[in-house]
């Protein structure tokens, strides 16, 4: 029977660790306390504590004992030892003497350390889960009393809260470091929290890098801040705001502004944030920049009605060459010219889809198809000037016709023919126009030439006017064709000029 004062010592250890506890935020510095003053209470030299992990115990911290066996030994529950039987049977244990022993097996390891005597606990979490067990050892036969017994019961009662305290706090730590990590790393993804009023509160790495501002910047701001001016005119930010606290959740797959007022497309949620009873506490939103998806599919949507546009644009051409070629009994390789001059124009426009194409390219590819380039008999000059895609299918038509005419019966058939094409442009903004000049000289003109007017001709002086809004002269001149052709540009900025052509 303990005394007065060792019992005095053991109530005030037990106050002591309990102040310790509440200050210590260190599971090891707890178990190694603990080691420390069971030993101290108890009159012992080694004390340790054991801890389960899966099929096996672990030594997790001890006093007396070597440094090398803390943390590293462990003890298989599966064999019969003092402290997997203690575990097993979930009350102390007490061994006077272990060569008396007949219950179970003493662990190498302390008979080595010549230990003689144990008594143990074992340490229960909250709800009655097994943590492990608290053990002093000695090495001389003891007659543990009822009283050791008990204190170290509980002791070991004391012990188990305040281990399942730190083992929460321990995971929650990681908990909320792996959610930092994850939401810091995650700058392509906007993620950030409101309060009530849907205020800006919590406003992570990811939120800064998509839209611009700084946590200490968006703090406390209305999330409206990151909605277009037509959507708040709209009331969307309160209506989405509405929806989550209504349904728990409300898609947010919009336009949104950045800092600097630029446009930025998120597509995300907004989660409603409440607590165990119910209480809105705020909302949670998480939106992917997809700015640079939506732009392309928005380009995307933009090709594909262009090439819808230029399909039945080019299905009409070829009709109204039909008619006008085959339909008025003229000659089928005239139809078959006039459709690889189409298909000549429309390689040109393949290269860009919806980019100007530079005058000069045009004009070059229609006459290589004719003459070389390099001959004397021909003279091209002009500054940049870039036609829009809607222009360039009926301009090379037009240039086909002179070409042709001038292979047929004009300067690059006659030895002596000249041919000369230069352009120029006058006006600004939507009033900048084209003026293309092609002069032919030397040439000698057949009798009927003034009277003949065929399919080209009337391309160039009706057909371009309908089409492109263009203004044509064509005269014979008395050595060669002189034809002007006048055309809206539009916008400089719209031609994308580009140097030289």
């Amino acid at each position: 029977m303990p005394s007065s004062e060792q019992l005095f010592r053991r109530q005030k250890i037990l106050a002591d660790f309990g102040e310790f506890a509440l200050r210590c935020e260190s599971l090891d510095a707890i178990l190694d306390k603990a080691c420390l003053q069971v030993a101290e209470a108890l009159g012992a030299k080694r004390s340790k504590i054991l801890e389960i992990q899966g099929d096996s115990c672990l030594l997790r911290a001890g006093r007396g004992w070597d440094e090398g066996l803390i943390g590293a030994l462990r003890l298989p529950m599966k064999e019969l030892s003092s402290e997997s039987f203690a575990i097993k049977a979930g009350k102390p244990v007490i061994t006077q003497d272990i060569h008396k022993e007949d219950r179970f097996q003493v662990p190498d390891f302390m008979k080595k350390a010549g230990i003689v005597a144990l008594a143990n606990a074992p340490i229960f979490l909250p709800g009655g889960k097994a943590y492990g067990l608290i053990e002093v050892d000695d090495t001389q036969a003891r007659d543990f009393s009822e009283a050791d017994t008990e204190f170290l019961r509980t002791y070991a009662i004391v012990l188990g809260p305040v281990i399942d305290r730190l083992q929460i706090s321990t995971s929650l730590r990681s908990t909320e470091e792996q959610f930092r990590l994850i939401v810091e790393s995650a700058r392509d993804y906007a993620i950030f929290t409101t309060d009530q009023q849907d205020r800006i509160r919590d406003w992570y790495p990811g939120a800064q890098a998509v839209f611009g501002w700084t946590a200490d910047e968006a703090a406390g701001e209305p999330a409206a801040i990151l909605f277009t001016e037509e959507d708040r005119a709209q009331n969307e930010d309160k209506k989405e705001a509405s929806t989550a606290a209504r349904d728990g959740a409300a898609p947010d797959v919009r336009w949104h502004v950045r800092k600097d007022g630029s446009l930025v497309f998120i597509h995300g949620s907004v989660r409603a944030l409440r607590d165990e009873a119910g209480v809105l506490l705020g909302f949670l939103k998480i939106g992917q920049d997809l700015t640079d998806q939506k732009r392309a599919q928005q380009r995307m949507q933009v090709l594909i009605n262009e090439l819808q546009h230029r399909g039945r644009n080019l299905l009409g051409v070829i009709a109204a060459i039909a008619k006008r070629t085959i339909g008025q009994g003229g000659p089928l390789d005239a139809f078959e010219d006039r459709l690889t001059a189409l298909s000549r124009a429309q390689g040109l426009l393949s290269r860009s889809v919806m980019d100007p194409v530079p005058l000069s390219d045009i004009i070059r590819t229609e006459l290589a198809a004719h003459v070389d380039l390099g001959s004397p008999k021909l003279s091209i000059s002009g500054p940049s000037v870039r036609l829009k895609a809607a222009q360039v299918q009926n301009f090379a038509l037009a240039l086909h016709e002179l070409a042709t005419n001038a292979m047929k019966h004009g300067a690059l058939r006659e030895e002596a023919g000249l041919l000369f094409i230069s352009w120029k442009t006058k006006g600004r903004g939507e009033s900048r126009h084209l003026v293309l000049n092609w002069t032919e000289t030397g040439v000698t003109l057949p009798q009927d030439a003034q009277s003949h007017r065929g399919y080209g001709r009337e391309l160039i002086e009706r057909g371009l006017g309908y089409a492109v809004g263009a203004r044509s002269k064509f005269e014979l001149g008395s050595d060669g064709v002189r034809c002007e052709i006048e055309m809206p540009l539009g916008d400089d900025r719209d031609q994308r000029e580009q140097g030289p052509d």
